[in-house]
């Protein structure tokens, strides 16, 4: 019940920088979710970032949802809605139940995926 973290991007080459007092550094990290849904999400904070770089960076200033979030390899590739809680420091996937108006409602624990991939935009320093 873990993710895995990959930085993309143009600037992945040059990000592990010596840092500049005061300077805030952006981002895209994508998140690649194992088979089975964690409780509350997939963790995403402090620990993941400076194991990503190598503890070079100690704050997250913010983390915003670049797409919804897709789920590969079910009957069909299905999206869902993926949102960052701050204060749980965790990535949420939530999914419709068809009713009429819809209602989202997060996965339930254990919910079998086979893979989920998020783009998170992350700014930190």
């Amino acid at each position: 019940m873990a993710a895995t973290f990959a930085a993309i991007g143009d600037n992945v080459d040059t990000i592990v920088t010596p840092k500049v007092p005061g300077a805030a550094l952006d981002c895209i990290i994508e998140l690649t979710g194992d088979a089975s849904y964690p409780t509350g999400g997939y963790v995403f904070g402090n620990t993941q970032l400076q194991t990503l770089f190598g503890g070079a960076y100690s704050s997250i200033w913010f983390v915003d949802v670049a797409n919804p979030a897709a789920l590969i390899g079910q009957p069909a590739t299905t999206a869902y809605l993926a949102s960052y809680d701050r204060v749980s420091q965790k990535v949420q996937l939530f999914t419709s139940n068809g009713a009429a108006p819809a209602a989202f409602a997060e996965l339930p624990n254990a919910t079998s995926v086979t893979t989920v991939k998020v783009r998170l935009r992350v700014r930190f320093y």
